[in-house]
């Protein structure tokens, strides 16, 4: 008969053997969020600035539910692609949060707006923005097209996490989550040293200047620019926040890492068209230099040769990661049912067993 102790070590064993998936996307990145936090409160406790608390708690109530949430999924089909989904949706929600005020508090430095400094790159280049406006303005399918194009980071991001946990892509997920928080520490540092007001307002423009392009685009970002940068803005309240950094463009970043995230598979093409659009309508939906494009590609392409570097990117094409034993499933409704109700180790079904048999 196995002894209580031998069978606590070997849960202990087991649990560290584990704890990437049961952290995930593992210890180190919560950790560095976790880092984050302190440094961010720190600097808020010193600052006129403050969060406000409801909106905290809010995404604080929200967070721990998906945590428990993937816990008790988890002990019940005992799946790590549940609890994969459930830790690493919490993770990106915290890391947004923290990335957004960490973006007001750069701004609020107060440094000297580089408006004129990023167009000069137009006149180096000879690229006409205004021209590019009024030409976008002309295609009412396409302003349509690209409107949506430039709002569909939760449905992309939905889309990444989907095809990773039906698949098994853990490695892929933590790459992504990896990246997107680097690139995002980056942008807003930067951001806080080249604050701008985008192309909208350097260009005098208001919402009669165009016909069909939308009457927020290029300035649903500029009451709060003007504000924090002027010292005005004191209360911040998460899920109120816009991005407020131009210079690099996170939003060409995002595209970047949309489609990098479904490379070597078949849905990668249609990632780099739709990521394609995206970048397409970032200079005026954005409000956004040319410049800022191209920061957003260098600071994206240093974050992957980074993460290579330390080892931490997925270097290949992805494979399936199934259990020894475990049989592709036929089709994705069959990948997503043995996703969903693969069995494990300490499931409620194997426990149960276990004290019939006894």
């Amino acid at each position: 008969m196995k002894r209580t102790g031998d069978s606590s070590n070997d849960r202990l064993a087991w649990v560290r053997g584990h704890a990437d998936i049961l952290l995930f996307p593992g210890p180190g990145m919560w950790l560095g969020l976790f880092a984050c936090i302190l440094a961010t409160t720190a600097w808020l406790l010193m600052s006129p600035i403050h969060v406000d608390l409801e909106s905290v708690w809010q995404i604080a109530k929200v967070s721990i539910l998906f945590i428990i949430l993937g816990i008790l999924l988890f002990l019940l089909t005992g799946s790590n692609r549940l609890i994969a989904f459930a830790f690493g949706l919490s993770y990106l929600l915290i890391m947004v949060s923290v990335g957004r005020v960490l973006n007001y508090m750069f701004i609020s430095l107060g440094f000297p707006l580089q408006d004129a400094t990023l167009d000069g790159f137009h006149r180096l280049i000879g690229f006409d923005w205004l021209a590019f406006a009024r030409w976008m303005d002309g295609h009412p399918w396409l302003v349509d097209v690209l409107a949506q194009a430039y709002w569909s980071f939760n449905v992309l991001s939905v889309a990444v996490f989907a095809h990773a946990i039906v698949l098994g892509y853990f490695r892929r997920l933590k790459e992504f989550l990896l990246l997107f928080s680097l690139t995002g520490l980056a942008t807003v540092v930067i951001a806080g040293f080249t604050p701008a007001l985008g192309t909208f307002a350097h260009h005098g423009l208001g919402q009669d200047s165009f016909k069909h392009i939308p009457d927020w685009a290029g300035v649903f970002f500029l009451e709060h620019v003007k504000a924090v940068h002027a010292g005005q803005m004191q209360e911040l309240v998460l899920g109120r926040l816009s991005g407020l950094a131009t210079f690099p463009s996170f939003h060409t970043i995002l595209a970047l890492l949309f489609a990098w995230a479904f490379r070597g598979t078949f849905l990668q093409w249609p990632a780099w068209i739709w990521s394609g659009l995206i970048i397409l309508a970032t200079p005026v939906m954005g409000g956004h230099y040319i410049i800022d494009l191209v920061g957003g590609a260098v600071v994206f392409w240093l974050a992957v040769v980074l993460s290579r570097r330390l080892g931490l990117a997925d270097s290949h094409v992805p494979q399936r990661a199934a259990q020894a034993g475990e049989s592709a499933p036929a089709g994705i409704l069959g990948q997503l049912a043995a996703a969903l109700f693969q069995e494990g180790r300490f499931t409620l079904i194997s426990r149960l067993r276990g004290k019939i048999g006894h």
